[in-house]
């Protein structure tokens, strides 16, 4: 919510939980996690759970907006899977995202609607946001320039 000085107006919960996701989303974005030991994978994902309305995806803008990076926002129901087309938008565009940007916050919305029915395209959709959150690019996915290291592994 915004009020008319355009100032973020949250409640004292969502206050709490930005601060607290903020500390994560800090260390995630100040560079000081590549100059860790390689062998080690610090996890600075978070998940924001709880009912429809309570400003989740506010949250994760607001975080965005308050390190002075940029927020893409993927939809689970919009999600299109690698194998479904011959191309493939959502894969693109967070590949481009992460190009284009060396810090950002991507919030995966609506993630709960992948547990609701168990079907082949939600276990796929499953596997490949995992992959995501793993920093694993799938194999068919159009790299273009990534930075890889020399294990030619993504560098986030």
């Amino acid at each position: 919510m915004k009020n008319k000085n355009k100032e973020t107006v949250l409640s004292n919960g969502q206050e709490l939980a930005l601060s607290k996701l903020i500390e994560v989303a800090s260390l995630a974005t100040s560079g000081h996690l590549s100059k860790i030991d390689t062998s080690l994978k610090i996890r600075t994902h978070s998940l924001l759970v709880g009912p429809s309305g309570t400003g989740k995806s506010h949250l994760a803008r607001e975080i965005g907006s308050r390190l002075g990076v940029p927020v893409l926002v993927v939809n689970v129901s919009s999600w299109m899977l690698f194998g479904s087309k011959t191309e493939n938008p959502t894969w693109n565009t967070i590949i481009q995202f992460v190009n284009e940007n060396m810090n950002g916050v991507i919030l995966i919305d609506e993630i709960d609607k992948i547990c609701r029915q168990e079907s082949s395209w939600n276990e796929m959709l499953k596997i490949e946001i995992h992959d995501l959150l793993d920093a694993v690019v799938p194999i068919a996915a159009d790299l273009g320039s990534l930075n890889l290291d020399r294990d030619g592994e993504e560098v986030w």
